[in-house]
């Protein structure tokens, strides 16, 4: 299957808008529920495994951002993401999730952005919010540069925290 066109970024922004008109200055954003089939949980998780397991053949030590659990998490939050934004989501061979965004997923629900800091200033970030293996809210998004403002830096842990509040509706 070849991968889709590549849209402008202004594209994939007013892309299949489903959760309510388009917010650009930041504030709370309206989340949207996004629910897995089975096929799509067991694609995901054989993503997520893969990735892991990949990982770890690469030598990386498994951590906090490493797990097998976090990866197969991720992996369907990116799921879940790609069906919110009407696209398909591939077996990546650790290219970014999508052509304009990196999708972080939590399974808290007060759970906050993570960006690091070498990640790039030019990509957005999309927050999702797993409430069970099938069941995700898409939460919003932000540029890497606003989401590298000191007020969201934890020294402690060396990434950038961004809160819900802070991020932009789709």
């Amino acid at each position: 299957m070849a991968p889709p066109n590549n849209p402008p970024p202004s594209a994939l922004l007013q892309h299949q808008h489903r959760g309510g008109e388009r917010d650009d200055g930041g504030g709370a954003s309206t989340p949207v529920t996004v629910t897995l089939s089975i096929d799509d949980l067991r694609i995901a998780a054989i993503i997520g495994v893969f990735r892991f397991t990949n990982g770890v053949a690469r030598g990386l030590v498994p951590n906090f951002d490493r797990s097998c659990d976090a990866e197969v998490e991720g992996a369907c939050g990116e799921m879940a993401f790609a069906k919110f934004m009407n696209t398909s989501f591939m077996m990546p061979n650790f290219l970014p999730d999508f052509p304009n965004f990196e999708v972080r997923t939590t399974s808290r629900p007060d759970g906050r952005l993570i960006v690091r800091k070498d990640e790039s200033s030019a990509k957005r970030y999309a927050l999702v919010i797993r409430e069970s293996w099938t069941r995700y809210k898409v939460i919003g998004w932000i540029w890497g540069s606003d989401a590298k403002d000191p007020k969201y830096f934890d020294p402690k842990l060396g990434l950038y925290l961004v809160p819900q509040s802070a991020l932009k509706s789709f």
